[in-house]
């Protein structure tokens, strides 16, 4: 009678302590089923969580990926109680040092441009400096630049000013030079008025740039009074051309 009476205790006993077991997910559950889990991606396992951490009764926990490359993995409980951890994924070092080289040579590739022959200085000339063929030669490069604008003759560059200051072995462009204007301002030119039978001639100096039939304006140098002509070539400008 009292080895009944005694079984009885114990049936009650073990029975809580499986209520109990069942009433909560502890670490070494959750570390077990994110193994499992990780292995199906073929990813490494070396996760951190205390075995004695417990967390409310779960169905099934779910696991996702939230880094680059499963080193932190977040485990969520949806039913019959809803919870989620952050777990850490301790990966190989070496393993982390091989990705970060093999992002560096990836990054670090450069792409394959063709090789052209530009047109370049010799020497650095200053602005408004006119350029000479002797100044001039030719250089191979990549063209890893623009090409919009770039001077491809020699002939666009001989006789040319320099609008800015040219670095020698730079590539040229048009944007660097100054335009040629049949007449340049501050050049003497010959300022001729036309006024019927009568022609009168004086010396004057442009105020402008121009090229032909432009309309620009000079000085008259005996009166320094400042008037508008068209320009007929490089040397002179008339105030009233004639009509033909």
């Amino acid at each position: 009678m009292n080895n009944k009476v005694l079984v009885i205790p114990i049936i009650i006993i073990l029975y809580c302590f499986d209520i109990l077991a069942l009433s909560y997910v502890n670490g070494e559950k959750i570390k077990n089923d994110a193994k499992n889990w990780l292995k199906t991606f073929n990813v490494e396992e070396n996760l951190s969580i205390l075995p004695e951490i417990k967390y409310p009764v779960c169905d099934k926990i779910e696991f996702t990926n939230i880094s680059t490359n499963y080193s932190l993995i977040k485990a969520q409980c949806f039913s019959p109680n809803e919870w989620s951890l952050i777990l850490r994924n301790k990966l190989e070092k070496e393993k982390r040092k091989f990705n970060v080289k093999k992002n560096i040579e990836k990054k670090s590739k450069k792409p394959n441009f063709p090789e052209i022959e530009i047109f370049v200085l010799k020497q650095q000339l200053e602005k408004g400096v006119k350029i000479s063929d002797l100044d001039i030669t030719t250089k191979k490069v990549k063209k890893n630049f623009k090409s919009a604008g770039l001077i491809t003759s020699r002939e666009e560059l001989v006789g040319k000013k320099t609008k800015v200051r040219i670095r020698r072995d730079h590539p040229i462009y048009a944007k660097y030079l100054k335009k040629n204007w049949l007449i340049e301002k501050d050049s003497k030119v010959i300022v001729e008025n036309n006024s019927g039978p009568i022609t009168i001639k004086v010396d004057g100096i442009a105020l402008e740039n121009g090229d032909y039939e432009d309309r620009i304006k000079v000085k008259n140098l005996r009166s320094d009074q400042v008037i508008y002509g068209f320009v007929l070539n490089k040397k002179k400008v008339l105030i009233n051309p004639k009509q033909n």
